[in-house]
Order: structure tokens, then C-alpha cells, then sequence
């Protein structure tokens, strides 16, 4: 038996900030429900702008070390911290109409000096951890295995692409290429999102 469940924004949230703290315990507590019933894998259906570092990683923490596949499908647009969490899930699909926005996100700091050079030292760790992330994946994109990249030049133009592009945007197919998700949902291999359900675990997209 499989379970889907959701990765969205708070319904209550006006302004719609991604993912939050309430956002992440939220869909964590889904995932270990779904753990307990399911037998086979689950199914994660996700949208969102964005969200905080720190929340978003605990999102992509449970679902790195859930004790089932989980299958994530993104809709409408992932951005932000949306990306880097769907990195996590066993299998990576993007419905046809689903943009994708990858950058390093904003940084405010304010206060004592001492403060401010704590601030900038640990948003450069996070820019290196969110680089290895997205290199651990796009290595196996098409991008990347078409000009033979090794890791170290395939985490350089990430690196670089997102230093000269404030936002890099791309459509679904886009993102498969360069490795930032595994399968575009089309009607000639999926009739619907039931279909992913039917599907044996190993050796299947």
C-alpha cells in the first residue's frame, strides 16, 4: 500500500513565506504517519516559493532518511528551498507545466560587527552545502554526462551559473537536463499520478 501526502504552503499564511517552521513539522508528522502505513513507497506532491534554510533542512533530512522510497512530483514551481529539498527523494518528477528556480537566496544582517561576520562565515557554508546538493545530483544529468563532466567541474559551472544569475530559471524538461530532477510526467509513459503507484520499486522511473 502506498500514501500520498503534501509539501505546501501554510493555507493560513497571507503572505506566503515557503516553508516554515509550522510547514516542515507539519509535513514531517504526515511522513511518519505514512511510514506506518505504508508498505511500499509514498508519494510527496510539492509546490512552494521557497522557505527557510534551516526548516527546509529538516524537510530534506526526513525524507533522506525516511524508511521508504519517497517519490516526490513537484507542481506549478519549485523555487528556492523547494529544489533543494525534492533532492532528497528517491525518484525526482516534475509535472509538464512545473517551473523550477534555483539561486542562493537573500541575506539581511544587522547589528555588531562581530555579529555580521558570524552571519556572512555561515552563509557561505550554507551556499557550499546547498553547491554539493545540487552537484550530487546534476552530475547524472544529461548536461553534465553529454560533455563527460567530472564532479569538480560540474559543481564549477553551478557555482558559477549561480553567482552571475540572481535567479536561474528553467522549465521542467530544462531542470531533467541538468540533473535537477529525474522525470518529466507525460501522458505517453503515465496515464495519471495513479500510474507512479503501480509501479515496482527497483529498477523503474
Amino acid at each position: 500500500m502506498n500514501s500520498e501526502i503534501y509539501l505546501h504552503s501554510d493555507e493560513a499564511d497571507v503572505e506566503d513565506n515557503g516553508i516554515t517552521f509550522k510547514v516542515a513539522a507539519k509535513f514531517i508528522k504526515k511522513l511518519h504517519e505514512a511510514e506506518q502505513k505504508s508498505t511500499d513507497k509514498i508519494i510527496a506532491h510539492t509546490s512552494t516559493i521557497g522557505g527557510e534554510w534551516a526548516d527546509g533542512m529538516s524537510v530534506f533530512d526526513n525524507i533522506s532518511y525516511s524508511s521508504l522510497p519517497v517519490y516526490m512530483i513537484g507542481h506549478g514551481c519549485l523555487c528556492s528551498m523547494g529544489t533543494i529539498i525534492l533532492q532528497a527523494a528517491s525518484k525526482r518528477y516534475l509535472m509538464p507545466n512545473c517551473d523550477i528556480m534555483v539561486h542562493f537566496g537573500d541575506l539581511t544582517l544587522s547589528g555588531h560587527q562581530v555579529s555580521v561576520e558570524s552571519g556572512t562565515k555561515y552563509y557561505i557554508k550554507v551556499k557550499n552545502q546547498m553547491i554539493d546538493i545540487y552537484t550530487d545530483k546534476c552530475i547524472n544529468g544529461s548536461f553534465f554526462k553529454d560533455r563527460s563532466y567530472s564532479r569538480a567541474r560540474t559543481k564549477a559551472y553551478i557555482k558559477r551559473k549561480l553567482e552571475s544569475s540572481v535567479d536561474w530559471y528553467m522549465s521542467a524538461q530544462e531542470a531533467v537536463d541538468f540533473g535537477f530532477a529525474d522525470k518529466v510526467l507525460t501522458r505517453t509513459e503515465y496515464l495519471n499520478v495513479r500510474e507512479i503507484k503501480k509501479r515496482n520499486n527497483r529498477g523503474t522511473k
